[in-house]
């Protein structure tokens, strides 16, 4: 007898994944300069996007923070230079050379001391892809070149290890840091380890624990798992549904997790992130999907859904998700149809919509498989495939995928 695979599995993977933020952009090169007194003394700061440079600032005899404006005019001039026991200082004095403008100096000075502050390299190697590079003076520079830069600059190591690991998770590479091999995960780590209050951290810790196929990690001397770093997460952020999402997908079918006191089965989990997330619609596939046999109704922003409303919701808003059309497909039994957009589908012909999105959708192919008759075939992505072919290429994805081993052996 065929076995339609109809529960949680891999097919989760894709949602579990949060990008590093994007790198504030900005029109301008002066965003902002001011003038503030710390321990008694004047420091400029000129602010641009890769971060805030605040030095000293050292007036000529006869000049004062009050000739600061004559710089526009052109009358004064700054520069950034070193006292005699090597401090970096802003420098106003008269202009001898009228050509120099305000903002020619401003240009300067931030090419000159940019270089000096972790936060730039952190830039630069956040723009970078794998085997590209960036010439920065006369040399060229990869993105964990850069990183490594920022680490022995920065004076936020939290927010470099973080950046780093987000980098890494994206790349799926190592970084050697003084001798030592480091993974997306051991960044991770660091970052916690530095600021045990960063709830962003805590998840990527969970995800990049799953994403390497790791059971726990070493934390302060105490070992975690994935579903812990998510529990952390939302102990610390209670609103962040990414990670409400995430810990159900950890959950197993039976399994439950307590958050803050109180006990999560996996729906519950999805429930909550769709709350907190109404627009994303592998939340909505989730949720009906995990909904309990004893229930027919889910209950979601004051209103009531079915299993098929949810899945009917969930394409409405992504209809290029795979995860989506799978759930709806195991939904349709062999002779349902479902009209969408104005064309009709069936199970097999969802199963092909999802993986004509993602070719490597184990469970989808092992669905499709049991939708297919002995002799017949179908075209995916250009290449003729049937029921054996289906079960073959679940197993090449993923090799634990046991209902489609156990529907090839059956055609034995």
């Amino acid at each position: 007898m065929k076995m339609i695979q109809s529960t949680m599995s891999s097919a989760l993977d894709t949602t579990r994944y949060t990008a590093m933020p994007s790198e504030k952009s900005t029109n301008s090169l002066r965003e902002l300069v001011s003038v503030d007194q710390k321990n008694n003394r004047p420091y400029l700061t000129i602010s641009e996007r890769f971060g805030s440079v605040s030095l000293p600032l050292c007036s000529a005899s006869g000049l004062s923070l009050a000739d600061l404006d004559k710089v526009e005019t052109g009358e004064l001039k700054l520069t950034f230079t070193k006292t005699y026991f090597g401090e970096s200082v802003f420098f106003l004095r008269k202009n001898t050379d009228s050509t120099q403008h305000y903002l020619t100096f401003l240009s300067n000075a931030l090419e000159s001391i940019k270089f000096q502050f972790g936060s730039y390299w952190e830039s630069q190697g956040a723009k970078l892809g794998k085997d590209e590079y960036v010439k920065l003076g006369d040399t060229v520079y990869d993105y964990r070149q850069c990183y490594l830069k920022a680490l022995s600059l920065t004076t936020d190591p939290y927010l470099t290890w973080k950046n780093l690991g987000c980098k890494l998770l994206d790349t799926r590479e190592f970084i050697q840091v003084q001798g030592k091999t480091y993974s997306a995960t051991d960044c991770f780590v660091k970052a916690v380890s530095l600021d045990k209050t960063s709830s962003f951290s805590w998840h990527q810790l969970g995800y990049s624990l799953f994403i390497f196929g790791q059971k726990q990690a070493l934390v302060s001397g105490k070992l975690v798992s994935e579903k812990d770093c998510y529990i952390k997460s939302l102990e610390l952020d209670p609103k962040d549904s990414t990670s409400w999402q995430d810990l159900g997908v950890a959950l197993n079918e039976d399994d439950t997790a307590v958050v803050s006191g109180k006990r999560y089965t996996s729906h519950q989990c999805f429930l909550k992130a769709v709350n907190l997330d109404s627009l994303n619609g592998e939340l909505w596939s989730l949720v009906g999907k995990t909904l309990p046999e004893r229930d027919t109704h889910v209950l979601v922003k004051g209103s009531l859904y079915i299993r098929l409303q949810c899945q009917l919701k969930a394409l409405a808003l992504d209809t290029n998700s795979a995860l989506v059309w799978n759930s709806l497909g195991e939904l349709l039994y062999s002779n349902d149809t479902i009209d969408f957009s104005g064309e009709t589908f069936t199970a097999k012909k969802c199963y092909i919509k999802a993986i004509e999105i993602r070719p490597n959708f184990s469970i989808a192919w092992n669905n499709l498989g049991t939708t297919l008759l002995p002799s017949e075939k179908v075209n995916i992505n250009g290449e003729v495939v049937g029921e054996r072919d289906c079960y073959d290429k679940a197993l090449s994805f993923d090799k634990s995928n046991t209902d489609a081993r156990n529907n090839l052996e059956f055609m034995e």
